[in-house]
């Protein structure tokens, strides 16, 4: 039996990979690897490029609090629907409770690592948030990647590639946010390329028999790390100008959803 989850929880799933989806290209083994992480490279500094700008805008600085948000609030209702036992509540397996395991571990390292008081100004804090959140997002990606190339699945579309990049424009966003705080564009930047680089880390992994299941393991500690920061980013900048933050709230998360539903189009 397949164990391995989709990139994004609106991936098909197992019995319906035959589905076309889309226009499609066979590519080169390691054409695609070096096309994914230059993509995720590109994406998530475009993202944090914008969400520290946004962040630092009079005008926008509440909604972009918002928006960074409802986009973490979009990627882990994708993380928990795509991760084994965690979208159903089940321990009916190892792998599960590996998985709420990693929940757990995730939850804990940035309650530890990233202390509220010092988020806002913290660069200790802020690269631990994403390291941990993202960074583990990242390398859970990378090992569906890897697994999908060394099976020969190396089939994409033109709408699984916008799903994978405006993804990780989401998650750069978030990042330009809370490095914004800290007031330190070049960290953010170079913390968007380390994240990046977790991708092929991943997909290395699974290329030298890595089983696919682990992917799972890394997508619930991101979970955890995502479900304790989600309300620390959200109270960024004070608790003025609600309407604003909750409008950007919803345009993250709403952002994120229309992102994953690419996945389903033929």
């Amino acid at each position: 039996m397949n164990v391995l989850p989709p990139v994004y929880a609106h991936e098909p799933g197992p019995g319906e990979r035959g589905a076309a989806q889309g226009p499609a290209a066979h590519l080169d083994p390691h054409l695609l690897l070096a096309a994914v992480f230059a993509m995720t490279v590109m994406s998530t500094l475009l993202g944090t490029l914008t969400g520290f700008a946004a962040s630092r805008h009079q005008r926008t600085a509440v909604l972009s609090v918002g928006f960074a948000g409802g986009a973490l609030m979009g990627l882990l209702f994708d993380l928990l629907k795509s991760t084994s036992g965690l979208g159903t509540g089940t321990l009916n397996s190892v792998l599960d409770l590996l998985n709420l395991l990693g929940l757990l571990v995730g939850a804990t390292a940035a309650a530890l690592l990233c202390r509220r008081p010092d988020l806002p100004t913290g660069l200790n804090s802020a690269y631990s948030w994403a390291l941990i959140a993202v960074g583990a997002h990242s390398v859970g990606e990378g090992i569906v990647i890897g697994y999908d190339v060394a099976t020969g699945e190396t089939v994409i579309s033109l709408f699984q590639a916008s799903s994978f990049a405006l993804h990780k424009v989401a998650e750069g966003f978030a990042m330009g946010v809370v490095f914004s705080n800290a007031g330190a564009l070049r960290h953010g930047l170079l913390t968007s390329v380390l994240v990046s680089l977790a991708v092929p880390l991943g997909a290395v992994s699974a290329l030298t028999g890595l089983p696919p299941g682990f992917s799972t393991i890394w997508f619930a500690t991101a979970s955890g790390a995502i479900i304790w920061s989600i309300p620390t980013v959200f109270s960024l900048k004070g608790s003025a100008d609600l309407r604003n933050r909750l409008g950007g709230l919803l345009i993250g998360f709403v952002f994120v959803y229309l992102a994953g539903t690419l996945h389903q189009l033929i």
